[in-house]
């Protein structure tokens, strides 16, 4: 019985094809898995720190009392205050920012974007807010997008009060 090399090879092309294409599939699922797996990862550790953010200005009385005063006035705070409120503000817009380009991804969900925005802006609508922003501030392209929205009244400013209760 002789061979035919031929048929041979092509049979083994075939189960070749076969095998790559399983091995796409495979892939494919595993890469999807992954990405699944960031975008769960992205949301827990933004949300994470964000509510270790709020933990934080709510627990420590120097900073609830230089943020409440400085919703006033920036400039008449003490320099340690400015200092309080500079830093803890700002991680408030520097975690905004972060869940804007976590939203543009589609990796955090748009009701989590937009009530870290509410709070945001809250703040820095008040007239110490706008000082410290103006005065301290550096204008990304989003940062440029936040100050528009606040002086547009793109979004509806909520009171500070009606945003952030416990500083009433």
């Amino acid at each position: 019985m002789a061979m035919n090399w031929e048929a041979l090879g092509a049979v083994g092309e075939f189960f070749g094809g076969i095998v790559v294409i399983v091995s796409l599939i495979y892939f494919g699922r595993q890469l999807r898995q992954s990405n699944e797996h960031a975008e769960a990862n992205a949301y827990v550790e933004w949300n994470s720190a964000w509510n270790r953010l709020l933990n934080d200005l709510v627990t420590d009385q120097n900073v609830q009392e230089a943020i409440r005063r400085g919703f006033t006035s920036f400039y008449e705070l003490e320099k340690h205050e400015q200092a309080l409120f500079q830093m803890r503000i700002g991680a408030l817009v520097n975690h905004w920012l972060v869940a804007a380009e976590l939203k543009d991804k589609q990796l955090i969900p748009d009701e989590l974007y937009y009530g870290c925005l509410d709070f945001v802006i809250a703040i820095l609508a008040t007239p110490g807010g706008m000082e410290y922003w103006e005065h301290d501030a550096e204008f990304t392209p989003r940062g440029q997008e936040l100050m528009m929205m606040i002086k547009n009244n793109v979004r509806k400013v909520k009171p500070v009060t009606e945003v952030l209760p416990w500083w009433s």
